[in-house]
């Protein structure tokens, strides 16, 4: 019970933002439990169709067949299918490991790093073919067969001294490669390298470098289908405009640029699509269409994201601070941030009175917009209506 002596006006703001708390976090839980239920409804569904018993599905989902069987007709009355089975690069070691390499023409390219993400970036596949449900696998070497097919090097790591390690360098061993050559790539902290028909590093084209993350893009979500990072972009309007080159003391190397780069770089096949970007004017319309965190343990507080870069797949979520000029809407991060995307920013100039932010301010009563699609192009992929889990 609160203390008598407690200021009662004051008593009843705290409390008042707690049940706001309280509010935001059971209408995230109950969304992403109704999502589930319609997840585990359609896939029950496509298991039926290949012939597993709805029982059977029941037992797996740990619900009753009874419960089960309502939840698949409320995944087909709300069209709920699940994505065709997609190709996942496969991930072996031992024996195993070595007759795929073989029945593959060989090794010609083997790619480490201790990091967590790096091998998946370094690869240039998709990340959907790293997906295990909806969690991506995150591999710490691959190989690339003279077909072109990759496989996954099950159970190692690289860069230190350890039982990983040392699966790693017999793996390596097992294909076929030299002892040195070996050692060398499981003592790099990441490497990059090109093998000829003998199976010897080709030098000019291989990298080996103790520096990691090699390239520094951090971790990101799957909602759906959609790669979703978040990146706070605080402090971006003072970073020194400049091409991300990594982690050598650039002062451009912000993860924004970071992102950005990898995004630039148009020889990666999936990577290759339109731009486009939407600034939310309104914070609660961005928390409503799923542009946040859910709120976690941390006092209720979320965090939501109110520009949205998206390319492709890939949705970068920015976490934009608010201005501490009275006299401007926006902070300087939010302009950096559309700049650096090569994204236009006079539609929110309001010197610019056909803009929607002029609009906006110069409303007088009409119904002011609630987001700005830069270029007039719309989000391709529908607002997620989901959360994704604070940090």
């Amino acid at each position: 019970m609160y203390h008598a002596c407690m200021v009662p006006h004051l008593t009843k703001q705290a409390l008042n933002r707690e049940l706001e708390g309280m509010r935001d976090r059971r209408m995230c839980l109950q969304h992403a439990l109704d999502r589930a239920a319609l997840d585990i409804g359609a896939t029950t569904e496509a298991l039926s169709e290949l012939g597993q018993t709805k029982a059977q599905s029941a037992g797996k989902a740990g619900v009753s067949p009874s419960h089960m069987t309502e939840l698949v007709a409320k995944a087909r009355a709300a069209g709920r299918k699940i994505p065709e089975p997609l190709y996942r690069v496969p991930a072996c070691r031992g024996i195993e490991l070595q007759e795929f390499v073989a029945a593959h023409g060989g090794p010609v390219q083997i790619i480490a790093s201790f990091a967590d993400y790096d091998v998946v970036h370094m690869s240039r596949l998709e990340p959907t073919v790293f997906l295990s449900g909806n969690h991506l696998s995150r591999p710490h070497m691959m190989i690339r067969c003279l077909d072109e097919e990759w496989v996954i090097v099950d159970n190692v790591q690289v860069g230190y001294k350890g039982t990983r390690p040392t699966n790693a360098f017999r793996e390596l061993a097992g294909i076929g490669l030299a002892t040195d050559l070996a050692k060398r790539i499981v003592s790099s902290r990441a490497s990059r390298v090109y093998l000829d028909d003998g199976l010897a590093v080709v030098e000019e084209n291989s990298q080996f470098t103790h520096d990691w993350p090699l390239l520094d893009l951090g971790r990101y979500d799957f909602i759906a289908d959609r790669l979703v990072v978040t990146i706070a972009a605080e402090g971006l309007g003072q970073v020194v405009p400049g091409p991300f080159s990594g982690r050598d003391g650039n002062p451009a190397a912000h993860p924004l640029r970071a992102w950005l780069t990898y995004l630039d770089d148009h020889t990666i096949p999936w990577l290759d699509h339109p731009r486009r970007a939407r600034v939310y004017l309104d914070r609660n319309t961005a928390e409503a269409d799923g542009y946040c965190t859910s709120p976690g343990h941390d006092h209720g507080r979320r965090d939501i994201y109110t520009v949205i870069i998206e390319q492709g797949p890939v949705q970068l979520w920015l976490d934009i601070p608010r201005s501490n000029d009275p006299t401007q809407r926006f902070a300087p991060e939010l302009h950096a941030a559309l700049a650096a995307a090569g994204f236009y920013t006079t539609p929110l100039d309001p010197s610019n009175h056909r803009s929607a932010f002029a609009q906006w301010l110069n409303g007088l009563g009409r119904t002011p917009p609630i987001f700005v699609d830069l270029h007039d192009q719309p989000l391709a992929i529908p607002d997620p209506r989901s959360t994704i889990p604070a940090t």
